[in-house]
């Protein structure tokens, strides 16, 4: 899937660059991403049920705009993001089991982000709202854990495909468009599961942007 994606993304930006791209720019904000575990009920631990708190990150990329219509346009996206989760826990030790210390439980996942997006559009002048909606294709670059040993989520999947979907307006000045969006990161599938449990991911994007 993997392959095919980006032989797709590859194919479509090399064979419309020299003739029918309308726009092109770069984008950067602010990412938050959390995990879910979910137990199921045949293994006894559903009291084990886990939620962890948003853990900050940033995206970057560039993009490139297509087949400009007057009510629609296209999107291929290329981007950094990282995502993962934290929470807060209490550490204990023998000597103290009842209490101890708040510290920080972190993980962090760094990808490389491919994305090829519709995007509908009303033009009112200097001003054009939008829609975002389309497949991705997070590809891991590296993680690493705070706290944690990064071996437990080795078999965590490396590659999560899903849906892109966000809205975001274009306000024009001086001939360039300045753009701000908010994206929602929706997975496919799990990022790990086995028998016992299912781990899910929820993420979204802030992001500011120039297009030329």
């Amino acid at each position: 899937m993997k392959k095919i994606f980006l032989l797709l993304f590859f194919i479509t930006v090399s064979n419309l660059s020299s003739q029918i791209i309308s726009g092109y720019g770069f984008k950067a904000g602010f990412t938050s991403s959390k995990f879910r575990w979910d137990y199921s009920s045949s293994s006894s631990l559903n009291f084990l049920d886990f939620e962890s708190d948003r853990k900050p990150g940033i995206n970057f990329g560039f993009f490139a705009e297509f087949f400009d219509y007057p009510y629609l346009s296209f999107c291929a996206e290329l981007n950094y993001a990282e995502k993962g989760f934290q929470k807060d826990i209490i550490a204990t030790t023998s000597q103290s089991p009842d209490t101890g210390n708040k510290v920080l439980w972190k993980v962090n996942f760094k990808y490389i982000n491919v994305s090829l997006l519709a995007k509908p559009k009303i033009n009112f002048g200097i001003l054009t709202p939008y829609v975002l909606i389309g497949p991705r294709l997070d590809i891991e670059l590296s993680k690493s854990a705070e706290l944690d040993n990064i071996d437990g989520y080795k078999d965590y999947s490396s590659e999560r495909f899903g849906l892109k979907l966000g809205a975001g307006t274009e306000i024009k000045l001086l001939g360039i468009n300045f753009l701000s969006e908010f994206i929602w990161d929706i997975d496919f599938n799990e990022i790990y599961q086995n028998p016992n449990v299912k781990v899910t991911t929820n993420s979204f994007d802030l992001r500011l942007g120039i297009k030329f």
